[in-house]
């Protein structure tokens, strides 16, 4: 068995080949890997969560695999490195990202899915029933994918809310927050929306970053702009964020 050294976290590595390694020193710098027979992906997402309530961490997994097409999987922790599949009816997703989150505040992990499921993108919160069953709650979300979603509590209300990025099913690239505002219902917050598609994009030349895009039309792209969004909620009457830029301009 193979010592690697590595941050102090849980990990789940995913590439063609799905890993998980463990800590094996008492100071938490040092991880084996282990054999779990997992699935191979690519275009994949992992988040681990004790959906369950038993007190260990579970996977959950999403991705792309070779002649089955896209997957999605979750895999009950029985110990002793000893994973379970679990049925579960949600779409098989890839370009995307899986991510745990009790929206509901039921003690309960929930699942949040993005991702590509033929012919458009999905965003969609899935109920733990608390039973090993979870269902589509029906949240009017945007259909993203080549994206993820995070979960976090921007407003301070005691809930979870949606922090999301991606290309929607007009081929805008956007990012925005959904505020959970109780009982399955979703605001929409937009913080950036952009008609700039990579899927419409295909490189002419290796030598210089020239795009040319589905119309046809040839363009430079000389910089990538990476943007912080400054929460400045302040209550109910102000939902404003500020911002800054920072450009990296390429040779």
């Amino acid at each position: 068995m193979q010592s690697i050294q590595l941050p102090i976290r849980p990990i789940i590595m995913m590439a063609l080949s799905l890993s998980v390694f463990v800590s094996s020193s008492a100071n938490g710098q040092s991880f084996d890997q282990i054999n779990l027979n997992l699935p191979n992906l690519f275009n994949g997402t992992s988040d681990w969560g004790d959906y369950d309530l038993d007190g260990d961490l579970d996977i959950l997994i999403s991705g792309f695999t070779p002649g089955r097409g896209n997957y999605i999987g979750l895999f009950q922790n029985e110990g002793r490195d000893n994973l379970i599949p679990v049925n579960i009816s949600i779409p098989a997703v890839s370009s995307g990202s899986v991510t745990w989150g009790d929206y509901n505040n039921d003690g309960l992990l929930d699942i949040m899915v993005i991702g590509y499921v033929s012919p458009e993108g999905i965003m969609r919160i899935y109920e733990n029933d608390g039973n090993g069953a979870f269902f589509d709650i029906g949240a009017d979300l945007a259909a993203v994918y080549k994206g993820s979603g995070v979960w976090g509590d921007y407003d301070n209300d005691g809930d979870l809310d949606i922090l999301f990025s991606g290309s929607d099913s007009v081929e805008f690239m956007v990012t925005g927050i959904y505020r959970n505002d109780g009982d399955d219902s979703f605001a929409y917050l937009e913080l950036e929306r952009r008609r700039l598609s990579i899927r419409n994009l295909f490189p002419q030349n290796s030598g210089r970053r020239v795009y040319r895009n589905q119309e046809n039309v040839a363009f430079e792209i000389d910089s990538v702009v990476f943007k912080l969004f400054i929460n400045r909620f302040n209550g109910a009457n102000n939902r404003d964020a500020g911002l800054f830029a920072l450009n990296r301009l390429y040779s």
